[in-house]
């Protein structure tokens, strides 16, 4: 009966630091050093708007990593629990879309809140050409909505390191 005992403390002690135990690849959630949000204009359909809100913020990700951000750059949206901590970068969508004369036009104004303080940013604009009669429609406009993007990104990026606004580990 002793040996029952044992063998069921030994087990229950096992289980017990098994489900305390950190998996070894886990990660600890890490602070993000940006959040960004993305305002959208209004649209008919909600899941469009949630879309488009997306593909800006991978963009941003994109432009900011390539140069030069360490750390994580997270989205997130009004009813989230926007963290006082981390830097808020704020995006308000004005267009991204293809002109009359063929152009993809990007144009956002942008924010930060940073340590209590407000920093308007500015209006941003982007153009890039989109060749409509072509045979990939659809990638040549998936690029052209990339080019105007990141062309806008990289003049708000080159305006928060001229206001040393965020930090950035140099490339090595």
């Amino acid at each position: 009966m002793k040996t029952l005992t044992a063998w069921g403390l030994s087990l229950s002690l096992l289980a017990g630091l098994a489900v305390l135990a950190t998996p070894a690849g886990a990660k600890e959630k890490s602070t993000p050093v940006l959040q960004v949000l993305v305002d959208v204009p209004p649209t008919w359909d909600p899941f469009l708007e949630d879309d488009v809100a997306e593909a800006f913020y991978i963009q941003i990700n994109d432009t900011f990593r390539r140069a030069g951000v360490k750390g994580d750059i997270v989205q997130v949206e009004r009813h989230d629990k926007i963290r006082d901590d981390v830097p808020l970068l704020d995006i308000r969508l004005m267009e991204w879309r293809i002109s009359r004369s063929g152009h993809v036009d990007c144009t956002f104004n942008a924010g930060l809140k940073r340590d209590g303080t407000e920093h308007n940013l500015g209006l941003f604009n982007g153009t890039a050409l989109h060749w409509v009669n072509t045979r990939d429609h659809r990638w040549a406009l998936q690029r052209g909505l990339e080019d105007s993007a990141q062309s806008a990104i990289k003049d708000l990026w080159r305006k928060l390191r001229e206001k040393n606004l965020l930090p950035v580990e140099p490339k090595s």
